[in-house]
């Protein structure tokens, strides 16, 4: 007990040796206020530029898809008319795809989409299904003597003149 009354003088004798910080004074009114430093403004620095060497580049054949064609892309691709509806006006399971179309290294090309919330099939005017799910998409292609070709579910190609999207199919694959 003795000890602890001991360190306990010990303590309060080291705390009173201290003083209390004081305080900083309050500014009123009628002080100005605190100097207020001006922001330093760095300006660019500008280096030489040199020139930028000439590129030489292989003068490179334009082709603007207007002209005469060669032979071997004549045999390969012809012109295709745009995709018809193979849908009959009074079926209402049959929707006419969403079709993009775009002219490939080679050839015409075209994106057919179906539906993005059902599972639809796409079909051709042959009855022959070239693609089936939900948001069906396929890239066809123009092939020989104006028509489109694709290939169908079964690896097979096929060529064909119309397209529709039809809907709840279930398609076994042999």
């Amino acid at each position: 007990m003795f000890r602890f009354v001991i360190s306990l003088a010990f303590l309060y004798i080291t705390w009173a040796q201290y003083g209390v910080p004081m305080r900083q004074p309050v500014q009123g009114y009628g002080h100005p206020p605190t100097p207020f430093y001006q922001p330093v403004e760095v300006q660019p620095l500008r280096l030489p530029e040199l020139m930028a060497p000439p590129q030489f580049l292989p003068p490179f054949p334009r082709w603007h898809g207007h002209g005469s064609r060669s032979r071997s892309r004549e045999d390969d691709c012809n012109d295709c008319r745009p995709l018809r509806s193979g849908c009959s006006p009074f079926d209402n399971n049959c929707m006419m795809p969403k079709i993009k179309y775009f002219d490939g290294k080679h050839c015409q090309k075209a994106i057919v989409h179906c539906s993005d919330t059902q599972n639809m099939a796409l079909q051709t005017d042959e009855s022959r299904i070239i693609s089936y799910g939900v948001a069906v998409e396929k890239v066809i292609r123009c092939g020989r003597w104006g028509r489109w070709a694709s290939v169908d579910i079964y690896g097979d190609r096929t060529t064909f003149d119309s397209l529709s999207c039809v809907k709840n199919v279930t398609t076994v694959v042999a």
